[in-house]
C-alpha cells in the first residue's frame, strides 16, 4: 500500500493478491531482493520487491510492464522476469531472466526498434543444456486437505532420491525454488534424483491456511512429507530405489519426528541444524519470545510456558533415540548446541 502520513491513512492499494502473500513477512527471509522500481517519466511504481520465488523477487504491478514482462518471458522461455533498469525516456529497459537451468541472464528491450537482445549471463561458462529441468508435482494429502507442491528433478527410476525440505528461521517454510540452485544441480550430476518440496504454510498455499493454520504446521509437515514419500514410491520410482530425506533449518525437527516412527518409507536421513532443545536455545541466545522469531516459533510448535511438553517432544533427545535409518547430522560451528544434542541422542540410539 501507499501510506499518507499527513492524513494518517492508506491512500492507495498498490498490490493485492488473495492467494499469494508477496510481502516480506519475516526479517529473516533469505530470498527477498530489495528495491522498488519507478517510472523515470512520472514516478509511478512499476514493481516492488517480493520473496524470490515470486517472479524472481519482484512483483510487477504496472499493466504496461506486465505485458512487457510476459513478452520477454515468451521470447526467452524464462520462469521469471525482473525489471532491472529503465532509460530516462522509457524506450529501453534491461530485464533479468532466470529459472532452474538459467542462473540469471540479462536482455535489452528496445521498444522503438522493437528488438530484444541478449546481453550476458551471470555464469556464461555454465552449460545449461546439461542441466535438468524439473517436473512440477502436485501430491494430494487428504489428511490435511491440500495438494503438496514440489519440483521433481529426475535421473532415472532406479536412482537414489533426495527429498529436500526446509523451514525458515521464522518457522514458516521457504517457497519452492523456481530459480537456479547449484546444490540441486550438483546432486543431479552425482546420480541422484531430487525432489524439492514446498511444505504447507508457504504464502502460495493461500491466505486462510497461511494465517489460520500455523499452529498445526508441525503435525501437517509430518503428514505431508510422509505422503510425498508414499507418492514417489507408488508413481515415480521403482520400489527398490532408496529415498533419503534431506532436511535443514527447523524442518529437521519435523523430520526427526517422522523418522522416529516405524511407518515411513525413507531409507536414510541427512540433517542440517535445528536439532536442539528450543526453550534452552532461546535462553542461550537471549531471544525474546515477543520477537518475530519467538512469535513464529510459538505458533509452529507451541507456547514454551503453557505447552513446554510440546517443545521437549519436538526436541531430538526425544526422537533421535527412536531413529530407524542411517543418519548424517551436520551443523555450523557456532551451533554447538545442535551437535551436542544430536551426538547425545545418537549415542542413545
Amino acid at each position: 500500500v501507499r501510506y499518507d502520513f499527513i492524513d494518517n491513512k492508506v491512500s492507495e492499494v498498490i498490490l493485492k493478491d488473495e492467494v499469494y502473500d508477496v510481502a516480506n513477512r519475516s526479517p529473516f527471509h533469505r530470498y527477498v531482493k530489495s528495491g522498488t522500481v519507478y517510472s523515470p517519466k512520472d514516478g509511478t511504481v512499476i514493481a516492488i520487491s517480493a520473496p524470490r520465488s515470486y517472479n524472481g523477487g519482484q512483483a510487477i504491478i504496472d499493466s504496461k510492464w506486465k505485458k512487457l514482462m510476459n513478452f520477454v518471458k515468451s521470447q526467452t522461455g524464462a520462469k521469471y522476469v525482473r525489471v532491472v533498469s529503465i532509460s530516462a525516456d522509457g524506450n529501453k529497459s534491461i530485464f533479468e531472466t532466470g529459472g532452474p537451468t538459467d542462473p540469471d541472464s540479462f536482455y535489452l528491450l528496445d521498444l522503438k526498434a522493437k528488438s530484444l537482445d541478449y546481453m550476458f549471463s551471470r555464469r556464461e561458462w555454465l552449460k545449461s543444456d546439461v542441466l535438468t529441468e524439473p517436473e512440477q508435482l502436485e501430491i494430494p494429502v487428504a489428511s490435511i486437505g491440500l495438494n503438496l507442491r514440489g519440483n521433481f528433478y529426475k535421473n532415472s527410476d532406479q536412482s537414489p532420491t533426495l527429498v529436500i525440505v526446509d523451514v525458515s528461521w521464522s518457522g514458516i517454510p521457504e517457497e519452492i525454488r523456481t530459480f537456479y540452485s547449484p546444490s540441486i544441480q550438483y546432486y543431479l550430476s552425482q546420480g541422484f534424483n531430487v525432489v524439492d518440496l514446498s511444505l504447507p504454510g508457504t504464502p502460495g498455499y493461500g491466505r486462510a491456511y497461511y494465517e489460520g493454520g500455523e499452529k498445526a504446521l508441525m503435525s501437517d509437515h509430518v503428514l505431508a512429507i510422509d505422503a510425498a514419500a508414499n507418492y514417489l514410491k507408488e508413481f515415480k520410482l521403482s520400489e527398490s530405489a532408496p529415498i533419503i530425506l534431506y532436511s535443514y533449518g527447523a524442518a529437521s525437527i519435523t523430520a526427526a519426528k517422522l523418522l522416529s516412527t516405524n511407518t515411513h518409507k525413507f531409507d536414510g536421513w541427512i540433517s542440517g541444524n535445528a536439532l536442539y532443545d528450543w526453550p534452552e536455545r532461546q535462553k542461550r541466545r537471549n531471544i525474546s519470545w515477543e520477537s518475530d522469531f519467538g512469535y513464529r516459533t510459538k505458533l509452529w510448535i507451541g507456547d514454551p510456558f503453557e505447552e513446554e511438553s510440546a517443545f521437549h517432544q519436538a526436541h531430538c533427545r526425544e526422537t533421535i533415540p527412536a531413529l530407524t535409518v542411517p543418519t548424517v547430522v551436520y551443523g555450523a560451528e557456532e551451533n554447538d548446541e545442535v551437535i551436542d544434542a544430536a551426538v547425545d541422542g545418537l549415542k542413545v540410539s
